[in-house]
C-alpha cells in the first residue's frame, strides 16, 4: 500500500501551539478563554505523516478533553499542514 505523505512546515512546539490558540479563539466568543496546551512530538509520524499528537484544550477553569467537532477541525487542518521540531 503507498500513502502519498504531503509536505508539511516544520514548527517550533510553542509556535504551534500559538496559531492554533489564535485559529481557536477566532471561531466565536465562547473560545475565548481557551487555549491550546500539550502539544508533544510522536516517536515516529503517524499514518498521515504528523509527528505530533493532537494537544489539549486549556480554559482558565479546567482542561478538557477535546470533544467539539469545530475544535476537532482546526487540529485536523494544522496536523496537515505542520510538523513540530
Amino acid at each position: 500500500m503507498w500513502i502519498k505523505v504531503v509536505p508539511r512546515a516544520v514548527v517550533d512546539s510553542s509556535e504551534l501551539q500559538r496559531v492554533m490558540t489564535a485559529a481557536l479563539q477566532s471561531l466565536n466568543e465562547d473560545y475565548q478563554d481557551r487555549q491550546f496546551g500539550g502539544i508533544v512530538k510522536l516517536r515516529e509520524p503517524d499514518k498521515d505523516g504528523c509527528n505530533w499528537r493532537p494537544p489539549v484544550i486549556r480554559s482558565s477553569q479546567i482542561t478538557e478533553v477535546i470533544s467539539d467537532a469545530a475544535v476537532a477541525t482546526v487540529i485536523k487542518n494544522f496536523q496537515a499542514e505542520y510538523n513540530i521540531e
